[in-house]
């Protein structure tokens, strides 16, 4: 119906006679040159710069004066950036539910800030969105990782910490998982139109665990004999360096250690080995000694309690008053001065020294791998094994676990992957259990009828329980294979870890996969494709 102001509205312009002969609007040519690299590198800054800007911010909240610092501020500034575009994407995609509108993200609203400034330039082709796209992923998943890693230092309890270490291991392969799980769905939307919440998401999940893979760097393996003659080097050099300790100097150690142990649980008259510690030091009091002889003497100290195969009689009050000894012989020699020397660098036979005693200590525990490896190997030998390699390999595993003082020389990361091939993860136990359906040659004879094989040649099961229980036992081989192979990952994830400490990168743990990069990239390419739509 015509409202009452129709006749006095202007009257729609007629075509005019030339209107024909008028050119056709013009497609806007594509840039080339300067003008594309100009392009280019405004969309780049565009992708980069909500990154640079919230840890600017992060920085100055965090600065001396506001007692946090600026490092972990600008870390937490990254966090907060990346917590609040996934929590906004969220929000968008679940939006149209209950007719809501779609809010920019922060790091939106942050590039559109920067175009009006003309800092940045917004992508104008579908290339250009994929490479801000990846760009951006990239970005936020090494930002991320390394801002967790920055923060795992400042964090008051244990379980913030660890979780905050997984978080931040890896930020290669978590650079390149953003980057893969961005770029896989920013593809398929830009350039083929897909827009299925269901076909986003698998190629987001794909992309990401492919750039995961492929940026996760290969560590390569250091064997024990490689490690060990490192460590000899390194204890050769400092032998070389000469160092001479005074005679009044072990007088001085013997009192120290006398006066450091009066408040300890020590009993004079029933604690043997501690008594024996103090007497080989009163042996050495008022004798010069070279630092190397020292090194030796303190370990033959630190080891009294124990036996050859690594246990002790010893009752643990007594064990800890060696390791006081052992300690404040160890403070002695890293505080050596020239006074207390009648010849040679102390400082430097005191670095090199700690830097022999770390590499020896990887070199033992490598080894300790390794001989595993080959007990189980031997036990599993074809001709007469009583055992598959990997239960060999988990027997092996179980005796160093058990044993108390050789566990402990292993560092968490690497007690926690012993402990995993010893017990097994809930699914192994899940696929182990499968397993007992598998075939096996102690159960063959009696499962040759099932098939019809010997005992008369007739079968005993109807054919479809025949098919049935076939199903069973192939389904149990093939658990019983994941199994396997998943123990030694495990155990040679074990050996990585004890020949390079910090080489195990995989991230895991409690709340990884949500936070992760492959997930942020996911919420946002489903926000992405909505926002597309509308």
């Amino acid at each position: 119906m015509a409202g009452p102001w129709e006749e006095f509205k202007t009257p729609a312009a007629s075509a005019g006679p030339w209107d024909e002969y008028k050119p056709a609007p013009q497609a806007k040519a594509p840039r080339t040159g300067m003008d594309k690299a100009t392009q280019v590198a405004g969309v780049a800054a565009n992708a980069l710069l909500p990154y640079a800007t919230a840890a600017g911010m992060g920085a100055m909240a965090g600065a001396p004066f506001a007692g946090v610092g600026a490092v972990p501020g600008a870390a937490g500034g990254v966090l907060a950036l990346g917590l609040g575009d996934i929590g906004t994407s969220a929000y968008n995609i679940a939006a149209p539910l209950f007719g809501g509108q779609r809010v920019p993200l922060p790091s939106e609203t942050m590039q559109r800030g920067y175009q009006q400034m003309g800092a940045t330039r917004a992508p104008e082709t579908p290339g250009e969105q994929v490479f801000s796209d990846v760009l951006s992923g990239a970005v936020g998943g090494a930002g991320q990782a390394k801002a967790f890693q920055t923060l795992a230092s400042k964090a008051t309890s244990p379980q913030a910490r660890n979780f905050m270490r997984a978080m931040g291991q890896n930020i290669r392969g978590q650079a390149a998982a953003g980057a893969g799980a961005a770029g896989a769905p920013s593809v398929a939307s830009n350039f083929l139109d897909v827009t299925n919440p269901a076909a986003l998401l698998g190629l987001g999940l794909a992309g990401g665990g492919a750039g995961f893979k492929a940026g996760t760097p290969k560590p390569k393996l250091v064997t024990a004999g490689e490690i060990v003659k490192e460590s000899s080097d390194l204890y050769k050099q400092m032998k070389a360096a000469n160092v001479n300790i005074a005679p009044q100097a072990m007088t001085d150690l013997a009192t120290q250690v006398r006066a450091g142990v009066q408040n300890l649980p020590y009993d004079p008259d029933t604690d043997e080995v501690v008594n024996q510690a103090l007497k080989m030091l009163d042996v050495k009091a008022g004798k010069p000694i070279t630092f190397d002889m020292l090194e030796k003497f303190r370990r033959k100290i630190r080891d009294l309690p124990y036996n050859k195969s690594g246990t002790s009689s010893v009752d643990s009050d007594e064990r800890s008053v060696i390791t006081v000894i052992d300690d404040l012989i160890d403070d002695f020699m890293d505080g050596l001065t020239p006074a207390q020397t009648t010849s040679g660098d102390p400082a430097a036979a005191a670095a090199l020294i700690k830097q022999a005693r770390t590499t020896r200590a990887t070199g033992y525990k490598t080894e300790t791998i390794e001989n595993a490896f080959k007990k189980a190997s031997d036990a599993s030998s074809p001709l007469d094994a009583t055992k598959s390699f990997p239960q060999a390999l988990r027997d092996e595993f179980r005796t160093i676990y058990k044993n108390k003082r050789t566990f402990a020389k292993f560092d968490k990361p690497t007690q926690d992957l012993i402990e995993k091939v010893v017990k097994g993860t809930a699914t192994q136990k899940t696929l182990v259990m499968l397993g007992k359906l598998s075939p096996s040659a102690r159960k063959f004879a009696d499962q040759l009828p099932i098939y019809g094989a010997g005992y008369g040649g007739l079968a005993t099961l109807s054919p479809e329980g025949a098919v049935a229980l076939g199903g069973l036992q192939a389904a149990g081989a093939v658990a019983k294979g994941v199994s396997n192979q998943m123990t030694r990952r495990q155990a040679n994830r074990a050996l990585v870890s004890a020949a390079q400490p910090g080489g195990v990168i995989k991230p895991g743990g409690p709340g990884f996969y949500v936070l992760s990069p492959v997930a942020q990239q996911n919420v946002m390419a489903q926000d992405r494709a909505q926002r597309n739509q509308r």
